[in-house]
């Protein structure tokens, strides 16, 4: 479980935010809803809001272009919309990259299946030409026994035999079942 912090120091403020401690001491001058507690010793301390503050002056500045007077004068004018407004933002942010990696998950999943019918029908079809292979050569050896059998006695030569043998032993084709 996270514990947040009362208050935070000003380098800890600017890892949270990746800026330089020098940029938020800048900031601090300029804008008017930026104001830390000071320490006894000077130090700044910043609250939960001081951060969030500066979140919303970050988006301001870099995202959205306003210079650090024009951001001061839209924080002094309609800071709670702007808040408001930048607190929404954040959410859809949120809900967008849920949404991205829902979708990412959604195409891996269909990839995967995809792949598995792949394999399926790969096989199937190895299995199926199996089959025809099978039924060809039966068929072939079937109609050389016609040509080559003794019409007389109805005896198959001893080369069809061979053949058969031969085919039974590479499972091409299946011997036949006696009754």
């Amino acid at each position: 479980m996270e514990t947040r912090k009362l208050y935070y120091s000003i380098g800890e403020v600017a890892s949270i935010l990746d800026v330089k401690s020098s940029q938020i001491r800048h900031w601090e001058k300029e804008i008017k809803i930026l104001n830390p507690k000071k320490q006894s010793n000077g130090a700044r301390a910043f609250t939960t809001k001081d951060i969030e503050n500066l979140r919303l002056i970050i988006h301001l500045v870099k995202d959205l272009g306003y210079t650090l007077p024009g951001a001061n004068k839209k924080l002094m004018k309609s800071g709670k919309a702007t808040m408001d407004n930048f607190n929404m933002i954040q959410r859809l942010k949120k809900i967008k990259s849920f949404l991205v990696d829902m979708k990412s998950q959604k195409n891996q999943a269909k990839a995967a299946v995809n792949q598995a019918h792949m394999q399926n029908v790969a096989q199937q079809s190895s299995a199926e030409q199996t089959v025809a292979k099978q039924t060809i050569v039966q068929r072939s050896v079937a109609q050389q026994s016609v040509v080559k059998t003794n019409v007389s006695h109805n005896v198959p030569t001893v080369q069809h035999e061979i053949v058969k043998q031969k085919l039974q032993a590479e499972e091409l084709i299946v011997p036949p079942k006696h009754l």
